[in-house]
């Protein structure tokens, strides 16, 4: 109905201003000249604003982006400042029935022929989704690489707020190069993946237990060896490993039995096991835990579930659930950067005041953590197929450009212990990519990749021009991998691939492929999205309704939860704020992730059942 609306506006507007707008246009301009003209007349402009040139024929197209403004400034009650002879109420209520129902036609007739937005930049988030999406790298964090976005009404999509300068581009040349980097194989050989259960036996995990944070357990009891006595004084601090008698050095070794904790952490108290991931990838973690409530150091039954988590330096791997004196396994599958380590923290179990001898509360048990990985279903990397294809990996000799190669960034400062003996027993021999005829490898690979990145058909001059940028690197003495990367950036970093180009009018197949994925992803239109609107099928209302559910039943539909959401009720700004842990002793970081992920779930809910609109403003 609103689109046979819109369409009998816009066919109606030509004969509708002008006849029923004539009058209207005289009233508003007798309202100028009595209150407006002293000061926005061709000799005084102030502000900028000149009202001399407004036509006085009827028509409202040719200055309507003033008019639009006079209507707003007048709305606000700004015009006329109040120093100058101001209007009675009635006077300017009349102004407004006069000019609003004309630019409010005017306004539906450019929608109709133009659309809301011919030429907008991706907003930074876009730009890491739509790498991530086409590089097949779904673990890709540039984010913080870019500047954020400008903001129009409290939201990020608004073309007019999505500027570009010298310097954005230049840190959207640094994202792309890191992006292809990672993209591109870095070795040879793929690593060979480790297997290992890890108990919570190493330094992290007895300063706790000798700072009086944690208690040793054997089975569902306290160990009766490791005693939870108070200390005589504060000074020196308690150890309760020399007061029990126990070898520091023995339980850091050899300890296979669970912990006990009985507090939160704090940047100077992670949990952190023994471990270090040896190479980049993809790793399955098994962890399990369980809960209890202490009392007169004795272990009883709790009275609810506790949430416990894993997280790499500052980013959360994963929440999960601690039930009552019976351990479960939590199973997860993680990307983890070369050197990044875990740790193990209590979600739900708030800093206890007293000393762990005379504690009573819940607390909550580790037991052991597995890790297998790195984990690769085929090598190279489906990402680096994306750029090079089947091409044959080559090692890379003493004269290579190891520039080019990625694997050469620094290990994270916040990532765990360096752990030789884990390191991949397969020799890691740096590979190049090596084509015998690179003109003809370096078009078929660009007429695969430019179409996607583009996201839409490529002329076969465009085609030509990438190419040749190709042939020029290596004429200049770079490897055909660096040559090719190159084009690749430069594609990357194109207003073909960094803004999204609308004709006027109604949308062709590929910008309304684009526009939906775009809407509903936050990324660019996958193969079968890209193919309907290539051929002209997604046009169809039929087929575009039934993309429409297929797009939101995606798990990439969960980014536009996401993303509106945190504008529309700023989620993203929960993190800015603490309240006083006096008044809210309840709150804890398990707790404000819960708050946004219940907004996301409930929106979720509405968007998969369909519901009204009503579920979220209410009515009467």
């Amino acid at each position: 109905m609103t689109a046979r609306i819109c369409w009998l506006l816009a066919w109606l507007l030509p004969f509708w201003s002008a006849s029923a707008h004539a009058g209207a246009h005289e009233g508003a301009r007798a309202y100028l000249e009595r209150y407006c003209m002293d000061c926005h007349d061709s000799d005084t402009h102030k502000g900028g604003l000149n009202l001399s040139p407004l036509h006085t024929d009827g028509e409202w197209s040719g200055q309507f982006e003033t008019w639009v403004k006079i209507h707003d400034r007048v709305t606000a009650g700004e015009m006329p400042p109040k120093q100058k002879s101001r209007p009675n109420a009635l006077e300017t209520r009349q102004l407004l029935a006069d000019i609003t129902p004309p630019l409010r036609a005017e306004d539906l007739r450019r929608r109709a022929s133009e659309g809301r937005a011919a030429f907008r930049r991706l907003t930074r988030t876009e730009y890491q989704n739509t790498l991530r999406d086409l590089l097949d790298l779904p673990h890709l964090e540039i984010l913080g690489m870019l500047p954020p976005d400008g903001q129009r009404g409290g939201f990020d999509k608004v073309g007019e707020a999505l500027d570009l300068s010298e310097v954005q581009l230049t840190q959207y040349l640094a994202a792309a190069d890191r992006a292809l980097a990672a993209a591109t194989c870095p070795q040879l050989h793929p690593p060979t993946p480790i297997k290992e259960r890890i108990y919570p036996n190493w330094i992290k995990f007895g300063q706790a237990l000798r700072g009086g944070d944690a208690l040793l357990l054997q089975g569902f009891e306290r160990d009766p060896r490791f005693a939870l006595v108070k200390p005589a004084t504060k000074s020196p601090p308690a150890d309760r490993f020399k007061d029990n008698g126990i070898s520091w050095a023995e339980f850091t070794k050899s300890n296979t039995q669970p912990i006990g904790i009985i507090r939160s952490s704090d940047p100077s108290k992670y949990r952190s096991f023994l471990f270090a991931a040896p190479a980049d990838g993809s790793y399955r973690l098994r962890v399990s835990s369980w809960s209890f409530h202490l009392e007169q150091q004795q272990v009883r039954p709790n009275d609810r579930t506790e949430v416990a988590a894993l997280w790499s330096a500052n980013r959360l791997l994963g929440y999960f659930d601690a039930p009552s004196l019976a351990p479960q396994t939590h199973e997860m599958s993680r990307w983890l950067s070369r050197g990044d380590g875990i740790r193990f923290e209590t979600e739900t179990v708030r800093h206890a005041s007293k000393d762990i001898a005379e504690y009573s509360g819940p607390g909550i048990a580790v037991d052991w953590l597995e890790i297998e990985g790195p984990l690769y279903p085929q090598w190279p990397p489906a990402s680096h197929r994306v750029l090079f294809g089947d091409l044959p990996l080559h090692p890379l000799d003493e004269t290579g450009s190891k520039e080019s190669k990625p694997g050469s960034q620094k290990a994270n400062p916040q990532a765990g212990p360096r752990l030789p003996y884990r390191s991949a027993s397969q020799p890691s021999v740096a590979c190049t990519v090596l084509s015998s005829t690179p003109s003809a490898d370096a078009r078929r690979l660009l007429a695969d990749f430019l179409p996607k990145a583009f996201r839409r058909p490529i002329q076969p001059e465009e085609l030509t021009r990438y190419c040749v940028l190709v042939e020029a690197d290596i004429s200049h003495g770079d490897s055909f991998e660096r040559a090719m990367k190159h084009a690749y950036q430069t594609a990357l970093c194109s207003i073909h691939f960094l803004f999204r180009a609308e004709s006027p009018g109604p949308l062709p197949g590929p910008a309304l492929a684009t526009r939906l994925a775009f809407w509903l992803w936050s990324s660019g239109p996958d193969a079968a999205l890209s193919q309907l609107g290539a051929s002209g099928a997604l046009l169809r209302p039929e087929v575009l309704a039934s993309e429409v559910e297929r797009l939101l039943h995606d798990p990439r539909a969960e980014r536009f939860t996401s993303d509106f959401l945190n504008q529309w009720l700023n989620l993203q700004k929960l993190h800015d704020t603490t309240p006083d842990k006096d008044l809210y002793p309840e709150f804890n970081p398990y707790l404000e992730d819960s708050m946004a992920a219940e907004s996301r779930a409930y929106f979720q809910e509405m968007l998969e059942a369909n519901l009204s609109v009503q579920h979220i403003i209410g009515g009467s």
